[in-house]
């Protein structure tokens, strides 16, 4: 029997703003280097993380490991940071809807 792998995605809010996330997991959707949809999250998840630090200069806690990622805003979110938090969610939304028995994501409200 095939075991199934999940990449396990938790967004924390404060203020109803997110201020925190973690992924951690692999889809092993495919072979590596034609997994699509660990692609798919990891070029959102990185993507977001550019446009916050290199466009935006925002200061991050930031962690990347094999298959574990944790990222914490040092300040509350700006409008623009927000924008790109809730982007990334929106498409990481887009992925669990498509792969659900691979992707599951969790949000809490600190």
């Amino acid at each position: 029997m095939e075991r199934i792998e999940m990449v396990k995605i938790r967004i924390e809010r404060q203020d109803s703003k997110i201020r925190q996330f973690f992924a951690e997991g692999h889809t092993a959707f495919r072979k590596k280097g034609e997994d699509i949809v660990c692609a798919g999250i990891s070029s959102i998840l990185q993507t977001a993380i550019l446009g916050l630090t290199d466009y935006l200069r925002v200061d991050l806690a930031l962690r990347k490991e094999t298959g574990n990622m944790s990222v914490r805003l040092k300040d509350p979110p700006t409008k623009e940071a927000e924008a790109i938090l809730e982007t990334m969610l929106l498409g990481l939304r887009g992925i669990e809807k498509e792969y659900p028995d691979r992707v599951k994501i969790s949000e809490v409200l600190l």
